[in-house]
């Protein structure tokens, strides 16, 4: 009887310590990029490229975001975590072309900041953007709307044309 008793408790104990184990709760997303849409400067007005590519430069390996992607209204720009400062260069298409028409280059500078979400969640990254320096051989301004970066559902920037 002591051993059934013995055997029905480890069951016990070991059904209880399993349930007690779940998933991960974590509901929030621990990156965030820089989101930046297109407009024409007059009148202001939502523009679409009909092929661009965008690549990271100064990493080790640059990365290409993009390549001659088609009708492209906006892009979403993976900052740097080790420094205050991340370049994009973006490349112009000729329309229903593979010729290069122009090229310009945008620096983010930015902060970062590390912030503990929950147990489940870990660590994110957030950013603050300070400025933007660019090229003009296409863009003509680019413009600061939210320098907070914690989501990507706002619009952190906007380049006119």
């Amino acid at each position: 009887m002591g051993k059934i008793l013995n055997i029905t408790g480890g069951i016990l104990v070991a059904v209880l310590l399993f349930s007690s184990c779940s998933e991960s709760s974590c509901t929030e997303s621990t990156v965030a990029d820089a989101s930046a849409l297109f407009y024409t400067k007059s009148p202001h007005a939502a523009l679409t490229f009909d092929s661009i590519s965008v690549k990271g430069i100064g990493q080790i390996s640059d990365s290409m975001l993009l390549n001659k992607s088609k009708k492209v209204k906006s892009l979403s720009l993976p900052l740097r975590i080790k420094s205050d400062t991340t370049a994009f260069e973006i490349r112009f298409y000729r329309s229903n072309s593979a010729t290069l028409d122009k090229t310009d280059t945008v620096r983010v500078f930015h902060q970062v900041r590390p912030q503990y979400l929950s147990p489940d969640c870990g660590c994110s990254v957030f950013y603050h953007i300070d400025s933007v320096a660019y090229t003009h051989h296409r863009i003509d301004t680019i413009k600061i709307k939210q320098p907070e970066i914690i989501n990507q559902n706002e619009e952190h920037l906007q380049i006119l044309f």
